[in-house]
């Protein structure tokens, strides 16, 4: 597994001081992350996909507040919190911005990038984000159970 490690380190552009976990798919990647790393506060954007949406009931499990925000810089400052920012919209394809991610990161958010459609269409960039989930049925076009 290592060495599909490293490939997929080096395929994304990213450094050995970022780690690459296997899951079942990205909605089974995002509900492991949320399940790590909601305590206290979770913010997701309006026009995030499904698998986001369903970070809720983990937050709520918990007791975490939650935003839905139709712009990031409604997110509030929080101490600790995991904001999951959609890369590439599955409606409109808007993406967030670098700068988008910085504010979150300078407001005490831990950032988790859902890069599951963007990583398809264009050369991946973490944007800055602490955290990525991609998926590997969108970039092969067939069901994998990789994410």
């Amino acid at each position: 597994a290592d060495p599909g490690r490293g490939l997929v380190r080096s395929k994304f552009g990213l450094g050995d001081e970022y780690s690459v976990i296997w899951t079942a798919g990205a909605t089974d990647g995002l509900r492991l992350v949320a399940s790590h790393l909601v305590s206290s506060a979770l913010a997701y954007h309006v026009e995030s996909h499904t698998s986001v949406v369903g970070t809720r009931r983990i937050a709520a499990e918990r007791g975490a507040s939650v935003w839905c925000v139709r712009d990031w810089d409604e997110a509030p400052e929080v101490v600790e919190g995991l904001a999951i920012a959609t890369a590439e919209s599955n409606v409109d394809g808007s993406r967030v911005s670098r700068e988008a991610v910085e504010r979150l990161r300078s407001k005490g958010w831990t950032v988790c990038l859902d890069a599951a459609k963007a990583a398809s269409t264009a050369p991946f960039d973490a944007l800055g984000a602490d955290l990525a989930v991609v998926s590997f049925y969108k970039l092969f076009g067939a069901p994998t159970g990789l994410g």
